[in-house]
């Protein structure tokens, strides 16, 4: 139809002016990627070797389609890196520049999330939602925000789990350690030895580790220990 013809004409060429933008932040991700592990020998092995690179390409190109309004390509793209690469970016993120995704593997990135600048994540990191609100017919509701918000220069390490629309804050000399917030049972089933913990589930979720000392590794949920360290730092 002339009208189909017109408007893909259109969206071609709306696409191809945010090229540029795209290039930029390709390029700026290649810098993390390669700044950010020691293991990369040049750039070059960054662009042609890494599965993270991979995966974020397709999600920036897919992005800006969807931005377009663009139906269905950006989510066969996003799932061609996702087959290729077992990592799950959906296109109706947004990612701010500088990312870096290391290792990669079982990483889910959800349609609502807010990643902020030079945030790193490592394999196995999900950033999810919880239970669905649904309509009068039982139908969920789309479109609202059910993901969470990563904040400038976090880094979140392999297998955490992060899920709701909780805000991921930066602390100055500290790290995040797999940090688990589960649907049904918000507490943070974590234990950092000789650390200082904060846990703001409903509105802010913080982790503070002093980087002098060791930190500790993850307990199950039902730790008692836990719990009473939880509940130690809130006060």
């Amino acid at each position: 139809l002339p009208i189909c013809d017109a408007r893909s004409r259109e969206l071609t060429g709306r696409f191809l002016r945010e090229l540029p933008k795209v290039q930029r932040l390709l390029a700026l991700d290649v810098k993390a990627a390669y700044e950010g592990d020691p293991a990369a020998a040049t750039p070059d092995e960054v662009i042609f070797s890494y599965p993270g690179l991979l995966a974020i390409t397709n999600y920036r190109l897919a992005h800006e389609l969807r931005l377009l309004g663009v139906p269905i390509i950006p989510r066969m793209i996003t799932e061609a890196a996702h087959s290729a690469t077992g990592i799950d970016i959906n296109p109706g993120a947004v990612i701010g520049e500088r990312f870096f995704i290391d290792h990669g593997t079982g990483v889910v990135i959800g349609e609502t999330c807010i990643i902020g600048r030079r945030v790193r994540l490592y394999q196995g990191v999900t950033l999810g939602a919880k239970s669905f609100q649904f309509d009068d017919e039982g139908n969920p509701v789309r479109g609202i925000d059910r993901h969470p918000i990563v904040e400038d220069d976090v880094t979140i390490y392999s297998g955490a789990t992060i899920l709701g629309r909780i805000t991921i804050e930066p602390v100055k000399n500290s790290f995040l350690v797999n940090v688990k917030a589960r649907a049904y049972d918000p507490a943070l089933a974590a234990v950092l030895a000789n650390t200082l913990a904060e846990l703001y589930i409903e509105q802010n979720l913080r982790m503070k580790v002093d980087t002098t000392k060791q930190a500790g590794g993850f307990l199950g949920e039902q730790s008692t220990e836990a719990r009473k360290k939880l509940a130690a730092a809130e006060r």
